[in-house]
Order: structure tokens, then sequence, then C-alpha cells
């Protein structure tokens, strides 16, 4: 079964009268779907053909690249203490980026809160979409020394750490 190609035409035939009145851009839809000039086919038809050539050429001579895992060379010559100092600036480096890109998007939520045209809908959509993220438990202002400190005063039952003679 041999199946034709469509192939785009003008269905409206124009006349040269008709085509000097056209916009530039309805002269450039309408000689879009015209047939090239023959020497522009025949350049078509010429390049084609080299490009052809060019794969037949180079699929026969295919070269081979030996194949090396860059990332185990990169990492064989470097020592432990390297290693570990590499490990902690690529921690660094995740640490700063997603706290910039929690900066940034509290930005973009504050600039949608401001520019809500009542106060009403500003309220409501901070109520929806808090600008800071929250975090589930609140922070302690309390040093570890001082951590320590309230939870031995805790655990003393009898108050012997706070009973004091005078």
């Amino acid at each position: 079964m041999d199946k034709e190609k469509y192939v785009a035409k003008n269905w409206k035939q124009c006349t040269p009268a008709e085509f000097l009145r056209m916009t530039n851009l309805q002269k450039g839809r309408y000689l879009a779907y015209e047939e090239p000039p023959k020497h522009v086919s025949e350049a078509r038809a010429q390049s084609l053909s080299r490009v052809k050539n060019w794969k037949k050429i180079n699929v026969t001579e295919e070269i081979e690249m030996p194949s090396v895992d860059l990332g185990t060379r990169f990492h064989m010559h470097l020592s432990e203490e390297e290693a570990k100092q590499r490990a902690i600036e690529a921690g660094r480096r995740l640490v700063n980026a997603r706290s910039r890109y929690i900066a940034c998007k509290s930005q973009d939520i504050s600039q949608l809160i401001s520019s809500q045209p009542t106060v009403l809908k500003a309220i409501r959509l901070e109520s929806l979409l808090p600008p800071h993220p929250q975090s589930s438990c609140p922070p302690t202002l309390l040093t570890l020394a001082q951590q320590a400190r309230v939870e031995e005063l805790l655990e003393d039952t009898q108050g012997l750490t706070t009973n004091r003679q005078l």
C-alpha cells in the first residue's frame, strides 16, 4: 500500500493585485504554503544528499571511546581528610541553598499578601498561607548546660540541691 505524504497548499489562489493589498502577516502566511523556487529546492536536495553521505561515512567509521568512570577516577587520589572536608562543604552548600529557597518563598508569599485588594482578603490569605514556615516545636532558649541544670533540679525529689541551711 503506497501512502502519499500530505502536502500543505494554498486553497485560495490570489491575484497579484490582491497579494499587493495584503498586510505583511497575511503575505507571510500565504507564501508559507507556496512551492519554493527551483534554485531553493535544488540547494535543499544537495544539502540533504551531503548529510546522508556524511552519515554513511561516519557510521562505518565508528570510533570507540574508552569507557572510564570519571567519578571513581577523580576521587581515587583524595585522602580521607580531603573527602571529609568536601563532604562538609557539600553539606554547607545544601543548607545555604535550602535557607535561600525558604527566604525567597517567604518573600513571594509576603508580596502576594501585600498585593491583595482588601484587608480582609489579605488576612484570609495570610491565615491560609503563612509567609514564614512554622516549626512544630518552639525553640528552647536554654543552653545545654542550663538544660542539664534544670533536669538535675527536677530529678531532685528530696530537695538536696536546693535546701540550704543559713
